[in-house]
C-alpha cells in the first residue's frame, strides 16, 4: 500500500473509530448578521385591462373585460441586510453533522423595479356573440352596453378605451422588507483533527470547513409611501401615469432554497457564504399588487348621455419576483 493510500486509510478508520464513541448532541443558540454581495435581480410581470361592471344597471349587465395588455420590468435590489436568530444542533463531538433552524428579517432601501419593456397584447379569447358576461368566465369584448337616462330606454354600446400602456418606471427607490423561517443541514470537515492526525502539530485552533443546504418560507413586501387601497380618479383620457403621490405596495410569500459553504472558528463563530434563490413549492414566490384607475370614456357620447355611465375602470396588476443572489453572514454561537 502506497504512502498516500495508507494515509487516507488511517484518516477514514480514525474518524469512524472515533465517531463510534463520539456521538453527542450539542445545542447552540446563535445570532447572525448578513449582507448581500451581489445584486438580486427583480422581474415584474405587469397587466393592464379595462373593465366595466354594469350588473346593477340593466338586464344585459355583468362584468365586461377588454383584451389584456402585458409588459415586463427588469430591475435589481442592492445591499440586502439580514439578521438571523436560531438554534444549531451538532450531532457529534467532532462537529461533522449539523442542523440549524432560524428565523430572519431582511431589508433594503435600494430597490429599483426597472423600466418597461416587451409591451404586447394578451391572449384572452374573444367572447362569443351570445355569451353572457360573468365574473369567472373571462373573455374580452370590444365594449359594453349601458342604458342611461335620456337615452330613450335604448341600450347604447360604449367602446372600451384603449389600454393606456405602462409607466416607464415603477420606482427606483422602493423599500424591501421580508421575514422568513428556514432550516439548513450541514456537513463539515474538522481540519484541526485532520492536521493533528497527519502531523505532529497538535496546537491548531478548532477549525471546521463544510457545506450547507436548506430551504425556508418567506413573506416579502416592496413599498413606496403609505399603503392606500383607494381607486384613483384619472379623467385625462388615456394618459395613465404613476404620479409622485401614488403609492406602491406589493406583497407575497413563497419558498426559497439556500446553498453555500461554512467556516467554523472554535465552536462559537460561523462564517457563511452562499446563494439564496426562489423555488416553486407551496405557491408562486412573488409579490403582487393590484390598483384601479377610474377613467372617462374616450368615445364621443350622445349629447343626452351623462359621461358617468360610460366611465370604466383600468385594472393594473404587478407581480414581482426576486431572483438568486449571493450573501455573506457572520454568526455567533452561544
Amino acid at each position: 500500500m502506497s504512502g498516500l493510500k495508507r494515509g487516507v486509510f488511517v484518516i477514514i478508520v480514525g474518524i469512524f473509530c472515533c465517531m463510534e464513541s463520539a456521538w453527542a448532541v450539542r445545542y447552540q443558540f446563535f445570532l447572525g448578521i448578513g449582507q448581500s454581495i451581489t445584486e438580486g435581480t427583480l422581474h415584474t410581470n405587469s397587466t393592464n385591462q379595462m373593465t366595466k361592471n354594469t350588473s346593477s344597471v340593466n338586464e344585459k349587465g355583468g362584468y365586461y373585460y377588454s383584451q389584456t395588455q402585458l409588459g415586463e420590468y427588469n430591475g435589481s435590489v442592492k445591499d440586502i441586510t439580514s439578521g438571523y436568530i436560531g438554534t444549531e444542533v451538532t450531532f457529534d463531538k467532532m462537529g461533522i453533522f449539523t442542523l440549524r433552524g432560524y428565523i430572519s428579517a431582511s431589508y433594503s432601501n435600494k430597490v429599483d423595479l426597472g423600466s418597461i419593456s416587451n409591451v404586447r397584447d394578451g391572449n384572452l379569447r374573444k367572447c362569443g356573440a351570445g355569451e353572457m358576461p360573468g365574473l369567472t368566465n373571462i373573455c374580452y369584448r370590444d365594449g359594453f352596453y349601458v342604458s342611461a337616462p335620456g337615452n330613450n330606454g335604448q341600450y347604447q354600446e360604449i367602446k372600451f378605451n384603449e389600454n393606456p400602456n405602462f409607466a416607464k418606471n415603477i420606482s427606483n427607490n422602493a423599500f424591501m422588507l421580508s421575514y422568513s423561517v428556514g432550516f439548513d443541514f450541514g456537513a463539515n470537515i474538522p481540519i484541526h483533527i485532520l492536521v493533528g492526525t497527519l502531523s505532529d502539530y497538535k496546537k491548531m485552533i478548532p477549525l471546521r470547513v463544510g457545506v450547507y443546504g436548506g430551504m425556508g418560507y418567506e413573506f416579502i413586501t416592496y413599498s413606496l409611501g403609505h399603503y392606500d387601497t383607494r381607486t384613483f380618479n384619472n379623467t385625462t383620457m388615456n394618459n395613465i401615469v404613476i404620479k409622485a403621490d401614488d403609492t406602491l405596495y406589493l406583497a407575497g410569500a413563497g419558498a426559497f432554497a439556500r446553498l453555500g459553504a461554512s467556516i467554523y472558528v472554535y465552536n462559537n463563530m460561523r462564517f457563511d457564504i452562499g446563494v439564496k434563490m426562489p423555488i416553486q413549492i407551496a405557491g408562486d414566490p412573488s409579490a403582487k399588487s393590484q390598483r384601479w384607475y377610474q377613467m372617462d370614456s374616450t368615445e364621443q357620447l350622445p349629447n343626452n348621455m351623462d359621461k358617468v355611465f360610460a366611465q370604466q375602470l383600468l385594472r393594473q396588476e404587478h407581480s414581482t419576483t426576486l431572483g438568486m443572489y449571493w450573501q455573506f453572514a457572520v454568526n455567533v454561537l452561544f
